[in-house]
């Protein structure tokens, strides 16, 4: 009808804005993304673990020497090996946006960091390193150096507190005592984090206090968006259970949490938290969480004692208790509300006794489910499997709505205009299999899958055509074992692929072939740096990323 052709409209307008360098906005096009930058190397250098030399090839440096020396525009190629914690993991030196330090492990080069890795170096980038705690697995190893001595590296593994910082493609697995592996924090804007794999941190936890995979906070009105995109975050609750999250954007004391930009991230078996309950009473908003895929994650929390705002849209969400959902209500007086709550599109599937969602309204001054409903919020157009049960705070009533026609109706009557999931359709949770091929925008030929054994198969067929182009080698590596040997080898011929699938739910890494020894950090492979071979999964990615937009507006139609 009318409805629709406007937003089919509005729909080509966005894509035009995008194509033409129009403003940010969920799934815009690949060639605006914040989150991919081409870099061309200004100066290359080498380490190596016992390097002694000046940064070539024939004679590396020490990562010691090179993080003391290091410049804006330089590429640091890191040879195989391990490389301790200590004074060389205290990042010092400054890049620019326009030229970023780049500290990279040389192609299919095993190059592990052990111990903590603390930023204080302005836009330095960190990609495809294994970074965790192998000295000891009983103590903390990760110290670092500063001015006034050694101290401990802080609550996580990674710390990251300044503008521009990228972890690209790293392994970030196995912190001790405690600690979470990524603590991505308030301290400017810029903050990338993608492609890492991140499991099994906080070995040993203590009592008085749970680790996480990613433990974070933001500031969106200083800052802008922290962006989390393409991660697999894996078993965090294998550690401790409901205290560990795999990603907890959270605060109860003064820092803020805003401006998360979540997409195609892949997560299982540990919660997700964004919210907080900040000492400035500020709510946790302008958020996204777009085509992420979910399994056993306990529990998805938006929202945490104060009001959350956002985009939560295209996500795959299984196995799950239940994702608590606490938005603005109508009457707030303390702030100006950013814009509506939307969430849209979403796959809800074998959820415990089909308890889909809590719900709570309020205003930041007010108390949980004290606040009726704002007329312009959305909640529409997802699909739940076998039926829906809400649990139900709003204008100071605790309600059990059974059905999706008893949501609708309350939501309604509780002052949304449409009513909650009017277009929304319950139907069989799925039998066959469900499969996501996710390409990497930095590394042609590698990408992650995540695959829904719904048949209960053996092995499913994956069609590896999103990741790799005919004709390509590749190796199919177990997340958690990235370093070791593959589970599957071959040539990619442009037909599915029969892929093991031993679980209910498996994630892979797809790599490609190993290149010729010979050529390993050879300076003419170096040299290019990015801009060359950035542009086939840009576009990849961006035929997604316009294709959730087109979804999100004009709906399934």
């Amino acid at each position: 009808g009318v409805m629709r052709r406007w937003r089919w409209w509005l729909l080509l307008c966005v894509c035009l804005a995008g194509l033409l360098g129009g403003g940010s906005r969920p799934g815009q096009a690949q060639s605006d993304v914040p989150w991919v930058t081409p870099f061309t190397p200004q100066r290359v250098l080498w380490v190596a673990p016992q390097g002694t030399g000046p940064g070539t090839l024939a004679e590396p440096a020490s990562l010691a020497y090179v993080v003391k020396s290091a410049r804006p525009g330089d590429l640091v190629w890191l040879l195989p090996g391990t490389y301790a914690g200590g004074e060389a993991l205290y990042m010092l030196r400054d890049g620019t946006a326009e030229a970023p330090i780049v500290y990279r492990a040389c192609p299919a080069a095993h190059v592990v960091l052990d111990g903590g890795v603390a930023f204080a170096s302005a836009y330095t980038w960190f990609w495809g390193l294994d970074m965790t705690n192998v000295t000891d697995p009983g103590e903390v190893v990760g110290f670092i150096q500063t001015p006034d001595g050694p101290v401990k590296g802080g609550s996580a593994l990674v710390n990251v507190k300044v503008p521009g910082t990228r972890l690209i493609n790293n392994v970030v697995h196995d912190a001790v005592q405690s600690q979470s592996g990524i603590g991505g924090w308030d301290g400017g804007p810029g903050q990338v984090y993608y492609g890492n794999i991140v499991y099994g941190n906080g070995q040993n936890p203590e009592t008085d206090r749970a680790p996480h995979g990613t433990y974070t906070q933001n500031n969106y009105a200083a800052d802008g968006y922290k962006y989390f995109v393409h991660n697999i975050i894996l078993d965090h609750a294998a550690l401790c259970g409901e205290k560990c999250y795999n990603f907890h954007a959270h605060t109860q004391g003064a820092g803020t949490v805003s401006g998360y930009y979540l997409f195609q991230n892949v997560m299982a078996n540990g919660r997700l938290a964004i919210g907080g309950a900040n000492a400035n009473l500020s709510p946790s908003d302008h958020h996204v969480v777009l085509q992420n895929y979910f399994y056993d994650m306990g529990k998805i929390q938006l929202g945490f004692r104060k009001p959350w705002q956002g985009l939560f849209a295209e996500n795959y969400v299984a196995r799950n208790s239940s994702a608590t959902l606490t938005i603005w209500g109508a009457g707030e007086t303390a702030f100006t509300p950013p814009g509506a709550t939307i969430v849209r599109d979403n796959t809800f599937v074998y959820q415990d006794n089909w308890h889909y969602l809590d719900l709570y309204s309020m205003t930041t001054t007010g108390l949980l489910g004290s606040a009726p409903l704002r007329p312009g919020d959305l909640i529409d157009d997802n699909y739940y499997g076998e039926d829906v049960r809400v649990k139900y705070w709003v204008a100071e009533q605790t309600l059990s709505l059974k059905s999706l026609a008893a949501w609708t109706a309350q939501s309604q009557q509780d002052g949304n205009v449409l009513g909650f999931d009017g277009h929304s359709v319950v139907g069989p949770n799925p039998t066959a299999s469900v499969v996501f091929a996710l390409p990497n925008a930095y590394e042609p030929g590698r990408g992650h899958l995540a695959i829904y054994n719904w048949a209960g198969a053996a092995e499913t067929l994956v069609d590896l055509a999103p990741i790799l182009p005919p004709g390509s080698a590749f190796g199919l590596y177990d997340p958690q074992n990235l370093f070791g040997e593959p589970v599957l080898t071959g040539t990619f011929d442009g037909e599915p692929l029969a892929v093991p699938t031993p679980a209910e739910f498996q994630s892979y890494v797809v790599l490609p072939a190993v290149p010729d020894q010979a050529h390993v950090c050879d300076p003419d492979y170096a040299r290019p740096g990015l801009a060359g071979y950035l542009v086939w999964p840009l576009l990849a990615l961006a035929g997604s990323a316009v294709w959730a937009v087109a979804r999100w507006l004009g709906g399934r139609g």
